[in-house]
């Protein structure tokens, strides 16, 4: 626990962990671009943590660049819905001719049908590459910048190692290295076993909640598909999803827990691959529906009235493919296809889908984050009673009114008194106990107070866990981009929210404890590798079978030539990331050569003290053998006949290993 007399630590306190300051309401845009910071914390709470929010940081700087690459797409996109918005409005009979005329005109200018009909395409592959080079290029800056900052911070010695798990349960054997009595696993085959079934079992659970998910929504989503407000169902879908993440989060844990893994790092990677895939499919499973399996079901499900009756399409059933794949054609030239407005009405729906997940994701994430746990807290202290809501708000009001921890703790000691059980077993005996063992003359009375607050407040901020929606954001951005322009800014708006509501968790919870570490694990960044790939796979695929890209250039719309563009393009943009990783090092020359000043002036120490013990050694056996030598007569035959016996039984092995050989 941090000193409470430390003045720097009582001002970031006061900063960044009470709301009701107005040092606080200051730092709430300047804390993600105070290059400082990750600092400063680091040296109060860890490594570890500070490079976590030196990454978050990093992040930050780099979405506004991937804001400003895409702004003339923003503002095509930002008249283009203009023009829809006054459109609307105008059937609506609630603007104004002139309005609509002067922006209709602009909008004209920029995106007329016909323009938005060849640039679109051409935009969404460009949008592609540019969010899959800009994720490589994310991942190799910041393994720069790692590597430098832990050189500032003195962590690039810091090693893990190898730590054992306390609940392993195994067979006592002696060590193979040292010979000492360690714990092993009672049969290595058992535990492989072991963790492929609970993997197969959670993948198994994952099937059945997705399976039965459909199933009960099937029969409503396939015949109101042009019905539908995508905006709801995407605010919707952000909750649910968080609800499906935390509670498979819980059954991961139990599964890696009845793996019996002998030690830590093999039980946070098996974790890890859990949180990978609930990761993935939680995220790119409305996308790839939306996109890809619903149109497959459901092909003929999709258009307007109008168009559907103009086409003659309004009798097939949704899911007969054939009958609604027809043409209107002027002469040789196709005016309209149900495929186009198919796949139109597909993007649209995509579009508006996204546009209310990533909003509400914003809000409904962070705060449910912040308020479950501290919601399970407080029924776990007062339990079930008829003014707990009343009860919990004012609590909440309290954090959020009181400009100091001492408000904070006389809100907490009101709460302690009202559980008589609680009184009497824990607050008291912890203050006899400090008042017996250590005494007053120890322990001042601010260090005690601030003992008693830490005891009460929740469990420590994990930083491992909140790494993973660090990631989920960054995969959300990799795979929208190319559907909906604007989710580079709703991701910095996310990292914004983020970043305040974790340096606000940091100091509203108990203090963790300090790891160090020489940067982020190395797991992560492989997990950040791999979102690479999947929203590249993701954006060719769009730009392959959603847009008619593919159609326009080569004049061909049979399969094969899709697949051919899409594996072609894949190939390149491999290529691509493959050359940003070469040209990029790892390691900054800087950092290289103060690694190798290290290493020079280490060897240069290990050789003067070795070259001291060899000079202390041989003083040591000149002034022996200066020495006159007195040996008892007895001793001396010994000793020859010792010397005697040890060359015949050298002698002895050496010709029998002769005759071995």
């Amino acid at each position: 626990m941090q000193d409470p007399r430390d003045e720097e630590f009582l001002r970031l306190r006061d900063k960044f962990g009470h709301p009701a300051s107005p040092h606080f309401r200051r730092a709430l845009l300047s804390g993600i671009v105070d290059e400082q910071l990750p600092g400063v914390l680091q040296r109060y709470f860890g490594q570890q943590i500070g490079f976590y929010f030196a990454f978050m940081q990093h992040l930050f700087g780099y979405g506004v660049a991937l804001s400003v690459l895409l702004a003339p797409l923003l503002a095509i996109y930002s008249v283009d819905w203009a023009q829809h918005l006054v459109q609307t409005l105008q059937q609506a009979e609630k603007v104004e001719v002139l309005l609509g005329d002067l922006v209709s005109g602009l909008a004209s200018e920029v995106t007329s049908s016909e323009a938005s009909k060849s640039r679109w395409p051409l935009w969404s592959l460009l949008v592609g590459l540019t969010t899959t080079v800009w994720g490589q290029c994310v991942i190799e800056s910041w393994k720069r910048k790692e590597r430098r900052l832990a050189k500032e911070w003195g962590s690039s010695r810091a090693d893990a190692g190898r730590t054992p798990r306390p609940s392993f349960r195994g067979r006592l054997a002696l060590s193979r290295v040292d010979g000492r009595l360690t714990q092993v696993h009672f049969s290595k085959q058992l535990y492989q076993a072991r963790v492929v079934a609970a993997n197969l079992a959670f993948m198994l659970l994952w099937a059945l909640t997705f399976a039965g998910i459909g199933m009960l929504f099937a029969s409503n989503l396939r015949v109101q598909v042009a019905q539908e407000d995508y905006a709801s169902l995407g605010a919707l879908f952000s909750v649910v999803s968080i609800v499906l993440y935390n509670l498979f989060k819980i059954v991961a844990h139990l599964l890696t827990q009845a793996e019996n893994h002998m030690e830590e790092e093999s039980w946070d990677a098996s974790l890890l691959v859990k949180k990978w895939v609930l990761t993935v499919v939680v995220q790119c499973w409305p996308i790839m529906h939306l996109l890809f399996i619903r149109p497959l079901l459901f092909p003929c499900a999709y258009g307007d009235p109008e168009v559907r009756q103009r086409l003659g399409v309004e009798k097939c059933a949704f899911w007969d493919y054939d009958c609604c794949n027809v043409e209107l054609k002027s002469g040789e030239q196709v005016i309209l296809s149900f495929a186009q407005v198919r796949s139109e009405a597909v993007v649209r729906h995509t579009r508006q889908f996204i546009a209310g997940w990533l909003v509400s994701k914003i809000f409904a994430h962070n705060l449910l984050k912040w308020i479950v746990p501290r919601l399970c807290g407080f029924l776990c202290t007062r339990g079930l009673y008829p003014l707990l809501a009343v009860d919990f708000a004012q609590d909440l009001l309290n954090g959020f009114t009181s400009e100091s921890d001492s408000g904070r703790r006389r809100a907490q000691q009101r709460r302690l008194f009202c559980c008589r059980r609680r009184r009497d077993k824990s607050f008291r005996r912890s203050t006899t106990d400090l008042t017996a063992d250590i005494g007053p003359s120890a322990l001042p009375e601010e260090v005690v107070s601030a003992c008693e607050l830490q005891m009460d407040k929740q469990d420590p901020w994990d930083v491992l866990d909140t790494a993973n929606d660090l990631s989920v954001h960054f995969l959300v951005t990799s795979l929208t981009t190319v559907i909906y322009p604007f989710a580079p800014l709703l991701f910095l708006a996310q990292l914004l929210v983020e970043f305040q509501m974790d340096l606000y968790q940091v100091f509203d919870r108990r203090q963790p404890k300090p790891r160090a570490a020489q940067g982020l694990p190395g797991a992560w960044l492989a997990i950040f590798q791999s979102y690479v790939y999947v929203g590249a796979i993701s954006n060719l695929a769009i730009v392959t079978w959603r847009t008619s890209l593919v159609s326009d250039l080569f004049n061909d719309h049979g399969a094969g030539i899709h697949f051919a563009f899409f594996s072609t393009a894949m190939l390149v943009l491999v290529l691509v990331v493959g050359l940003v990783q070469l040209i990029v090092p790892d390691i900054p020359s800087d950092v290289k050569e103060h690694l190798q000043r290290r290493q020079e002036v280490e060897a240069f120490f290990i050789a003067q003290s070795r070259n001291s013990q060899v000079h202390d050694s041989a003083n040591t056996a000149r002034r022996t053998q200066t020495r006159p030598l007195q040996t008892n007569p007895d001793v001396a035959d010994a000793l020859a006949n010792t010397a005697s016996a040890s060359e015949v039984l050298v002698s002895n092995l050496w010709r029998h290993a002769q005759q071995v050989r």
